[in-house]
């Protein structure tokens, strides 16, 4: 679960440096920030039915885990190197801090805010 959301799962293995540790792959990308750093964490649950078994056969109950969000991946578009404070449009702010943009954070299982009734398409279309 990222952000309440569950998310496609990749592959999952032992971490090297910690055999008691179950490192899993995300077939999807988390939003995260340059440094790997940002806040909040992803969820990991298992509901035991899918055969997970430790090395000796001991058969793996469900669970459920968080993990700090260390990505690295940064929304952007292809225009994102060319705005700045300097040259944005007056009616997209731009602000050099980091966590400035005016987003808000949701609890887990939220729904996103409704879209401007400007950028809502007709059923017909």
């Amino acid at each position: 679960m990222i952000g309440g959301a569950a998310w496609p799962l990749g592959e999952a293995r032992l971490d090297p440096a910690n055999p008691r540790s179950l490192l899993v792959d995300l077939d999807e990308p988390v939003v995260g920030n340059r440094t790997g750093t940002a806040r909040g964490t992803a969820d990991l649950r298992y509901d035991g039915e899918g055969g997970l078994a430790t090395a000796d056969g001991n058969v793996v109950g469900a669970f459920w885990t968080s993990g700090v969000n260390r990505s690295t991946h940064e929304l952007t578009t292809r225009w994102a190197d060319e705005v700045g404070p300097d040259n944005a449009l007056p009616e997209y702010p731009v602000r050099s801090s980091p966590g400035a943009s005016g987003a808000t954070s949701t609890g887990a299982g939220s729904s996103p805010p409704p879209r401007p009734a400007s950028s809502r398409r007709s059923a017909g279309r």
